[in-house]
């Protein structure tokens, strides 16, 4: 109950758990087989009605005692699983509405696209050829909010290239801006993870880096080791102006989305500097 379903048959190996479970079946036979040999067979009345079995037939006997102890053991924390996770689902999908709400009113806003068009206008007479490619940007990140945010995955890829397009897009829009986005560790195309699990702390690091007398930047590096993804975003902060606490609204949505999905199987450390601030988390894959 407290070790094997919850180690193994939770997440899905099944058959290193019917192996386990057998080890401890045989471990509790030859417990009983000693215990009765020592302080019961001496003991018998030898003139008693006791019938030799053979050590198979021992062994499927108290095998078949313990059926109904594992049984009603694995069904109890299998229920108490369920409840869990509905309720973690039905979290899931208000916090998945509020996001979504949040997206539609805070990310594509009317002020972000006006600056956009705007440029794209003085891009076009400048510099046609790079008019058209940010044209593409944007119709990827439009297309990318409208439609890849209601997944219940994207891929790890998608992600990134978007990121990539959003900070691309900030850059026409600011002075003095600059951002590298690195890649360590082969990506594989079929890793998918949770939409906007980044994106919120790259929009934080885009809001808070903005310093009009300064330049300002932006650092990701996406780190792929073992069976886990680390995702590194560090930024500048602005004199003017105090960055998100880690008591922000923002933060803490994620922080609680990130729970319900991965449980304790992430890590997520904030350095809040004097100069700059950073993110640090790590994902199992």
């Amino acid at each position: 109950m407290y070790l094997l379903i919850p180690k193994f048959l939770y997440n899905k190996s099944y058959i290193l758990y019917l192996s386990f479970l057998l080890i401890t079946v045989s471990i509790g036979f030859f417990t009983i087989k000693i215990f009765a040999n020592t302080y019961i067979d001496p003991y018998r009345i030898n003139n008693g009605v006791y019938i030799e079995q053979s050590f198979l037939e021992q062994f499927y006997n108290v095998s078949f005692t313990m059926i109904p102890f594992i049984l009603s053991s694995t069904t109890l924390k299998l229920f108490q699983r369920w409840i869990i996770d509905n309720k973690k689902i039905n979290e899931l999908e208000n916090k998945a509405l509020k996001s979504e709400l949040k997206a539609l009113k805070n990310q594509i806003n009317p002020h972000f696209l006006f600056n956009m068009l705007n440029n794209l206008n003085v891009l076009i007479k400048k510099d046609p050829e790079k008019a058209s490619q940010v044209t593409i940007k944007l119709s990827d990140f439009l297309r990318h909010h409208l439609y890849e945010n209601n997944k219940p995955t994207v891929f790890l890829q998608t992600e990134i290239r978007f990121i990539n397009d959003f900070l691309e897009l900030e850059k026409i829009r600011r002075d003095d801006f600059t951002f590298e986005i690195n890649i360590k560790g082969k990506i594989k195309p079929t890793i998918q993870i949770p939409p906007n699990i980044f994106t919120i702390f790259v929009e934080n690091a885009v809001k808070h880096s903005l310093d009009t007398n300064l330049p300002s930047y932006i650092m990701i590096d996406f780190i792929i080791e073992s069976n886990n993804l680390k995702f590194v975003c560090i930024n500048t902060k602005s004199e003017l102006k105090k960055f998100e606490s880690k008591k922000g609204l923002g933060l803490k949505n994620v922080k609680r989305r990130l729970e319900l999905l991965y449980d304790n199987r992430f890590t997520l450390q904030i350095s809040d500097l004097k100069a700059t601030y950073k993110i640090d988390l790590k994902l199992p894959l």
